[in-house]
């Protein structure tokens, strides 16, 4: 019955938002610790001819829709989804790493006009929960006959800006910028993931910095 009401009352303000967006990007990803953990992978295995990647590069979605509106200045809901692929391929083993972030959070924006084209600045203050999931031949990782894996949560803020580009108009579509930093995404088993080992790179979590270049939809 809770569940029921909850997204009774999400679908209401859904419908009755004011312009729900639809963002697609480009994400780059800098998380030290986890970089330690896949740097140290490979220093620990010099007879791997491909060495594993680091995540670095993956791809976003995310909608958000206004919840209220004053004289250009907007508020409302958003969520998005970000994947990561490493994949490294040696003699007799394939190697991939695959990492899901999620964000959900409240956002603030202010519109106006530069060189008569409509933009948008906007920040987001956002809870983070992320997966990391290793695969080796296409077969998970199993411990005592259990998937390894690691599940993170933190909390992320991110500036975005966009500029309505003419040709774009007639779409209602514009190209944004975004930076966003996670201080710190507490994830304890995500050394297991990604090194096969625990206490020596990864203090139990890492701070993430991204950066995102993409196209916005709006719907209204």
């Amino acid at each position: 019955m809770k569940n029921a009401l909850f997204f009774s009352f999400f679908f209401f303000h859904v419908m009755h938002a004011q312009k729900l967006s639809l963002d697609v990007s480009y994400k780059y990803m800098y998380a030290k610790q986890w970089d330690r953990s896949i740097q140290l992978y490979n220093f620990s295995r010099p007879w791997l001819i491909e060495k594993q990647p680091l995540l670095m590069h993956g791809v976003n979605a995310g909608f958000s829709y206004d919840v209220s509106s004053k004289k250009e200045f907007n508020r409302g809901l958003s969520v998005d989804f970000s994947f990561f692929r490493s994949v490294a391929e040696n003699k007799n083993m394939a190697n991939a790493i695959n990492l899901y972030i999620s964000n959900v959070g409240y956002f603030a924006r202010k519109d106006f006009s530069i060189l008569h084209s409509n933009c948008y600045t906007e920040i987001r203050l956002a809870l983070t929960v992320s997966g990391l999931f290793r695969r080796v031949n296409q077969e998970p990782i199993l411990v005592d006959d259990t998937q390894t894996r690691a599940f993170g949560i933190g909390s992320d803020i991110q500036v975005k800006f966009g500029y309505d580009l003419p040709c774009l108009a007639g779409i209602k579509g514009s190209l944004f910028l975004a930076v966003s930093y996670a201080p710190y995404v507490y994830s304890p088993y995500s050394e297991s993931v990604l090194n096969q080992t625990m206490g020596i790179t990864n203090h139990y979590g890492t701070g993430i910095v991204g950066a995102q270049i993409g196209f916005r939809k709006v719907f209204s």
